[in-house]
């Protein structure tokens, strides 16, 4: 998170391109490629954590009063939406192949 925080800032910094858009393509490149790889590994902490409320919980984590179903569902819902296969495989191709990723909304 710190690191794709930085890049953010240096595209930020950095002076603004022929289109006006802040940083130019290569730091909006750099920061799209930092922010996705945080949303990658973020995604799949939060499931894993929320599977681990199962496992230490065990059959009692089930009951609906605690409730517990709903963090596994967010983490589902978020990963669902952000779609963190296509961000890993972009990353992917930026890092071994120095394809610049789609600097669009979307992504």
């Amino acid at each position: 998170m710190l690191r794709a925080a930085a890049a953010i800032d240096r595209a930020l910094a950095a002076p603004r391109g022929e289109d006006g858009v802040a940083g130019g393509e290569p730091a909006l490149a750099e920061a799209a490629t930092e922010v996705a790889q945080a949303q990658v590994v973020a995604a799949q902490a939060a499931l894993r954590a929320a599977e681990r409320l199962y496992d230490v919980g065990g059959a009692s984590a089930t009951r609906r009063e605690f409730n517990f179903d709903r963090h596994r569902r967010d983490a589902r819902t978020l990963v669902s939406h952000n779609p963190i296969a296509h961000k890993a495989r972009v990353v992917g191709d930026c890092l071994l192949n120095a394809e610049p990723p789609p600097l669009t909304g979307f992504f």
